[in-house]
């Protein structure tokens, strides 16, 4: 994991979490603003806390200390997608959602995946394989 500056706690990585949505926020009407030039995205919550690839976001998201922070900042990108889908011009907040969406979410408490994994073992018999159920005797 080379992230620009390792995180030491959820603290920390929430102080930059809430950093990249107040810069998008307009305290005295409490709305949050739009601004076609630099909008608000993943990606750019991404960069801004100092991840450098969605890798090193995934890795720290599955360490349970950081979990609950990054969950909620991806929770509140997904939401100003949704809120965008209202509008007229909804086209590249539903492109942006579906790509979101189809990342795979990990909603294991421990951050590791579940592996079902199925162990099969031949055993030889004395039987012979038969081609039809009308071949069955029993």
């Amino acid at each position: 994991m080379s992230v620009s500056k390792p995180f030491r706690s959820a603290k920390q990585l929430s102080i930059l979490v809430d950093a990249y949505f107040n810069s998008f926020s307009n305290k005295e009407s409490g709305t949050t603003k739009t601004n076609e030039e630099d909008p608000l995205t993943f990606s750019g919550l991404i960069l801004s806390i100092g991840f450098n690839s969605l890798r090193e976001f995934e890795q720290y998201r599955s360490m349970p200390r950081f979990a609950a922070v990054l969950d909620r900042a991806r929770l509140r990108i997904l939401n100003v997608y949704e809120k965008k889908l209202q509008t007229q011009f909804s086209g590249g907040a539903k492109y942006a959602l579906e790509k979101l969406l189809e990342q795979k979410i990990d909603e294991t408490p421990d951050g590791k995946e579940n592996d079902n994994v199925l162990q099969v073992e031949v055993l030889h018999s004395h039987l012979k394989p038969v081609s039809s159920e009308s071949e069955v005797v029993l």
